[in-house]
This record gives structure tokens, C-alpha cells and sequence, in this order.
């Protein structure tokens, strides 16, 4: 699993380490600190729905829309 503002994989089955399953976003990439939250910003665990989130950032991760930082910030993190 990947999007253009994360700049690389973030989620990914290791082929002959992890089995894979067709569908599924596998294991975080080395580094990568996925969590899932609520609509209010809390941490959930186990099974769950809620909003992806990258807890830590990483090297290639997106930081700003070049010459609009304020887009950025409206843009990524209003909701939450």
C-alpha cells in the first residue's frame, strides 16, 4: 500500500518471509509506525475501523505543497 504524499510503500507482504494474501496491505515497511484512530484522534487496537495513520515520519514522507504551506496544513490535517 502506497499513496503520492507517502512517497514510497509503506505497507507491504515481504514475498518468502510473510504469506501472502491477495487483498491485504501486509506488514509496515521497516520504519513505517502505522496506527489506527477514532474520529477524535485516539489510538485504537486490535480489530478495528478507523482512520491510517502515520505515527512517526519517514525520510520520503510528504511535508508540504511547495509555496503553500498552508494548503498542506488545511489540506492533511484539518479533520483530525
Amino acid at each position: 500500500y502506497w499513496q503520492t504524499e507517502t512517497g514510497s510503500h509503506i505497507l507491504t507482504p515481504l514475498p518468502g518471509a510473510v504469506a501472502l494474501k491477495p487483498g491485504s496491505g501486509g506488514m509496515p515497511c521497516f520504519g513505517i509506525v502505522p496506527v489506527i484512530v477514532d474520529d477524535r484522534g485516539n489510538e485504537l487496537q486490535g480489530a478495528c475501523a478507523g482512520k491510517l495513520m502515520i505515527k512517526k515520519s519517514f525520510p520520503s514522507i510528504m511535508r508540504t505543497v511547495y509555496g503553500d504551506h498552508e494548503r498542506f496544513q488545511k489540506t492533511y490535517f484539518s479533520e483530525l
